[in-house]
């Protein structure tokens, strides 16, 4: 459904597909451009071979997910962001045949060949005239892509999501997804996080909105980001609970400054009472679209449409994520898999003929997290707690050491592992500092150290540029505390409740 979708709307030369910076690419363009790429990868790489993309939203990174779609190959996306570390673990993890980098970041290996944007418009140029047969294109159960996110093991585990996942995302009525013919759509979202799949797939190619890309540098920025929203004047935004709130410390984010925009859709955090009443009472007349969703689930899962009337009327101090889309059964179950009554809490299993096909090389892990049904139904554990009342569902927190932080997913063990190679720290415990609303605000490190003998202030200094140069910003604990000793349980390992009950006396 995608390329056809993708060939009709190329039918019409002026259509505009996306938009970064004034720099405009229609869906003619990407049509043209992802044909030809694909000729390139049909003739040089192996069937079903892997291509990295290392970059920032520009606008032939889409290009490069379009022409892997059309020569049978999966892509692997990753910001240019990424520590450079993480990025090679990433590419040796996920065996790519193939580097394409808009980035200035070298990674160069001697196995793996890398193509920089030059040689890209170069090759897109030589092929220009190639066209792709329809026998050459993806199927249905194929690796469209691989996607890393946080990994309870210490690294980035890769999620692989086929073709055919995408049937929820075309199969959710649009009051769930942002978007209008040729309307704009501010892409907040990184292209390494299954919310591009949403944004692109449904919201461009199939809703025919314009995406109008925000490189990463105006996410960190709420006074250039609003500016940006201020020139473009969109009609649709997609946000995470934390940015919104930002922007909401600005006057000028209200509808007197944007009259054009019609809706906002929250998602990736927990979104307080408090936070989605300042925002209607600075777009009075919009919608607000909560949205639940996850990698392994490639689509939003959960969410429902709030008017200002009806928030007011809320009686939950908690806002909902809502009701599951039709095409997938939601349940709640306790510890030993029973159905939980209305109004109890309980773990958040997803049911569905389509979900991502597991944890890339990690098999025990896959069987974990996923299972067949006697129906031949596929489930997903999300190890989300929540409660279901009067058929909505209320998000209370994880049931494991994964976070949410900006709307990027955190496991801690991974944050754990980072600090332990650090020269200078024996153990170390992180947790997270969580608001009243449930929103984690930034992580805590405890540490023991080696040695007492280095000035503590230029030690944690370095422990933080070493951390730089392994984790995200977003992963890196914003305060350090050294600890003499770790309680102990009777296994002689880190009473983690011990720490846990520490932590909380210091941030309740």
């Amino acid at each position: 459904m995608i390329l056809e979708m993708l060939k009709k709307r190329a039918q019409s030369s002026d259509l505009c597909a996306v938009d970064i910076n004034g720099n405009k690419m229609t869906f003619r363009l990407l049509q043209e451009h992802s044909d030809a790429l694909a000729s390139y990868f049909l003739k040089t790489l192996e069937p079903k071979a892997k291509v990295m993309i290392i970059g920032d939203k520009e606008n032939e990174y889409l290009t490069v997910m379009f022409a892997c779609l059309k020569s049978g190959r999966a892509y692997v996306p990753i910001t240019s962001s990424l520590p450079k570390e993480r990025a090679l673990f990433i590419l040796k993890d996920s065996e790519a045949s193939l580097v394409i980098s808009f980035s200035e970041e070298d990674l160069s290996q001697d196995e793996v060949p890398v193509i920089k944007e030059s040689e890209l418009l170069e090759i897109i140029y030589e092929y220009r005239k190639e066209k792709v047969s329809e026998e050459s294109w993806l199927s249905y159960g194929e690796m469209m892509a691989l996607l890393y996110t946080s990994g309870s093991t210490g690294n980035p585990k890769g999620v692989m999501n086929a073709l055919g996942d995408l049937e929820n995302l075309f199969l959710a009525p649009e009051e769930y997804y942002i978007g209008g013919h040729q309307e704009k759509v501010m892409n907040n979202f990184s292209y390494m996080f299954s919310a591009h799949m949403q944004h692109i797939y449904r919201t461009m190619i199939l809703m025919g909105s314009t995406l109008y890309a925000v490189p990463s540098e105006y996410q960190k920025d709420p006074g250039k980001l609003l500016d940006l929203y201020l020139k473009i004047q969109p009609e649709y935004l997609g946000l995470i609970a934390t940015s919104c709130s930002m922007l909401l410390m600005d006057e000028r984010f209200s509808a007197l400054y944007l009259p054009k925009v019609k809706s906002i859709a929250l998602a990736g955090e927990v979104c307080g009472k408090e936070l989605v009443k300042e925002v209607f009472r600075r777009f009075p007349k919009i919608t607000v679209k909560i949205q639940y969703a996850s990698t392994e689930l490639t689509t939003v899962a959960i969410g429902c449409i709030l008017t200002k009337e009806a928030v007011e009327e809320l009686t939950e101090e908690r806002i909902p994520l809502g009701k599951a889309v039709p095409s997938i059964e939601a349940v709640l179950v306790d510890e030993e898999g029973n159905p939980v009554l209305e109004g109890e809490k309980g773990e958040l299993v997803i049911l569905s003929s389509r979900l991502c096909d597991g944890y890339y090389k990690l098999a025990e892990e896959t069987n974990r997290a996923f299972f067949v049904t006697d129906s031949g139904r596929r489930g997903f554990r999300t190890k989300d707690l929540m409660m279901n009342k009067e058929g909505l569902y209320y998000y209370l927190g994880r049931l494991d050491n994964r976070v949410k932080i900006g709307g990027n997913r955190v496991e801690l063990e991974e944050v754990e592992r980072a600090l332990n190679e650090e020269e200078w720290i024996h153990q170390s415990v992180v947790r997270p500092v969580v608001d009243q609303e449930g929103t984690v605000k930034f992580l805590v490190a405890y540490v023991t150290l080696t040695s007492n003998d280095k000035n503590r202030s230029k030690l944690f200094l370095d422990i933080r540029k070493g951390l730089k140069e392994r984790l995200p910003s977003y992963m890196i604990p914003q305060k350090i505390i050294e600890m003499d000793v770790f309680p102990k349980n009777s296994s002689g390992k880190i009473d983690r409740y011990a720490m846990r009950l520490h932590h909380e006396k210091l941030y309740s």
